[in-house]
């Protein structure tokens, strides 16, 4: 997808900002609004930086909605019968649909159409679920749009604040920790005293340092089917060749005891 204006539209926002936003102050609210845009001299990547400036966080998520529409030339909702912006309950990022392209609240592109697949109900609240396009193997971004576990596993559960993963009948807990520079002492010395009760410590290509537990092992009825053909049998299944098999494929993100310690000792 590209950039169709960086020039807002001044007319258009308004009429788009009362359609999306549902408080009783409008109109108050435009006069602050049309102060930022004359000042992003109707720029709207200027505009977009401006909205941290707004305090309230509906009428944050409703300025960037009607800017990113114009942006990129998408509808407000599903009802316009193409493509269309979505603005998340939970983080920053954007998405627009139907081909998912998911942007920085600043509009800058952070996965293009055609790379993965997700939307807003994918989002439990630490993050969102992502499939990629080409094989339909399910991976893990933050609510900023970082990269937390690439896209390598067969199913997910979503429950509020949890995100579960499949690796055939592996069955994982995701827990993050944030980006690792942000992540204070004392957290980083639990994880690395207690290293070897982690199953995989992950620090992805975007710095967010995470971490797998095991939950034990059972293949969700949606995907025995499709495990069974991929594999070419009904379902059995060794534990140790499939660990290894796991801790191959995450291996370009996988974090040692001494890592650890590294990026402890450059606090």
């Amino acid at each position: 997808m590209k950039i169709y204006t960086n020039t807002l539209d001044i007319k258009n926002f308004k009429n788009d900002f009362v359609y999306l936003y549902r408080g009783k102050d409008k109109e108050q609210a435009l006069d602050g609004i049309l102060e930022l845009i004359n000042e992003s001299d109707c720029s709207i990547p200027s505009f977009l930086r401006k909205i941290d400036l707004i305090e309230d966080k509906e009428i944050q998520k409703s300025c960037r909605h009607a800017a990113v529409a114009q942006m990129y030339n998408a509808g407000l909702d599903y009802r316009c019968g193409s493509c269309y912006v979505e603005t998340p309950s939970y983080g920053d990022v954007v998405l627009i649909q139907d081909s998912t392209v998911i942007l920085s609240k600043y509009g800058d592109i952070l996965f293009n159409e055609g790379e993965i697949w997700t939307h807003s109900g994918l989002n439990y609240g630490r993050g969102f679920f992502v499939k990629k396009i080409i094989d339909g193997k399910w991976g893990f971004i933050d609510n900023d749009g970082a990269r937390v576990l690439p896209c390598i596993f067969d199913a997910i559960e979503g429950h509020m604040w949890e995100a579960e993963f499949y690796y055939g009948p592996l069955h994982f807990n995701l827990r993050i920790y944030g980006n690792k520079d942000s992540i204070g002492r004392d957290k980083l010395q639990k994880m690395i005293d207690d290293y070897d009760g982690y199953d995989f410590i992950c620090l992805s290509e975007d710095s967010i340092l995470s971490s797998l537990h095991y939950m034990g092992s059972q293949l969700p009825q949606d995907i025995q089917g499709s495990w069974a053909v991929r594999n070419n049998k009904p379902a059995p299944w060794n534990r140790d060749k499939l660990t290894e098999a796991l801790r191959t494929e995450l291996s370009p993100i996988l974090v040692s005891k001494e890592k650890l310690q590294e990026i402890l000792e450059s606090k």
